[in-house]
């Protein structure tokens, strides 16, 4: 009889667990089954349905779900009411924060919520930090070409022919490979045109009271670039 009850209560008492877990998890999100296999975190699909929710405990919410790392900067704060459907981490961050007025980026294995200022000055502290030498182009034009076309990359400009470049490997790599397309010489300088060359002219001038030998002496010397 004893042995019965022990039984009744340990039943019990594992549906009061399960309860309690429940209701633990359940405010959050309703969670979709993980994929199995060797298939990417970044790929699984996700299901968010909140209604005037802190955006940390959304975010919590597809952290837990999908298991990939979720930081979310200081600037990103507020409620929202999102319900999403069959969509990868990838795409639902992006939702959510653009709900917020924000951009996310992934770096190593972190998936990063914040304003463009704190992704770049994040990505500039815990990436890469390359430099490249420039022969032809001046250090500040790749520098504004860098930093304009790669938005989460660092770009300085050392003296006039160096540029230092910090953030994602990926990132710096492709701002190092712009640098040095950019680097190129200029085009030669077009030959100068050739001087005209002297008209010759010939006169005759007939002389009245000098003998012609002294003259065309005395003119000679007066004026070497002709012949007389």
């Amino acid at each position: 009889m004893s042995h019965g009850r022990r039984n009744a209560k340990g039943a019990a008492l594992a549906i009061v667990l399960r309860a309690a877990a429940v209701g633990i998890v359940a405010p959050l999100s309703t969670a979709l089954p993980v994929p199995a296999g060797a298939q990417e975190k970044a790929e699984r699909k996700v299901k968010l349905d909140f209604v005037k929710q802190d955006i940390n405990v959304v975010a919590k919410a597809l952290s837990i779900q999908s298991g990939v790392n979720v930081v979310l900067m200081p600037t990103v704060k507020g409620e929202i009411t999102v319900r999403l459907v069959d969509l990868t981490v990838d795409e639902a961050l992006k939702k959510v924060a653009a709900a917020v007025g924000a951009d996310v980026l992934r770096f190593e294995n972190t998936y990063f919520v914040g304003s463009p200022a704190e992704l770049k000055a994040q990505v500039a502290k815990s990436g890469v930090t390359e430099s490249v030498f420039l022969k032809w182009t001046p250090a500040t034009d790749v520098k504004e070409l860098v930093s304009k076309s790669l938005p989460y990359v660092t770009a300085d400009a050392v003296g006039k022919s160096i540029v230092v470049v910090s953030g994602s490997k990926e990132d710096v790599q492709q701002a190092l490979k712009m640098a040095r397309d950019a680097d190129i010489a200029p085009p030669p300088a077009p030959p100068a045109p050739e001087a005209p060359k002297p008209q010759m002219l010939r006169e005759t001038y007939p002389v009245k009271f000098i003998k012609a030998p002294m003259l065309a002496d005395a003119v000679g010397k007066a004026v070497p670039e002709i012949k007389v």
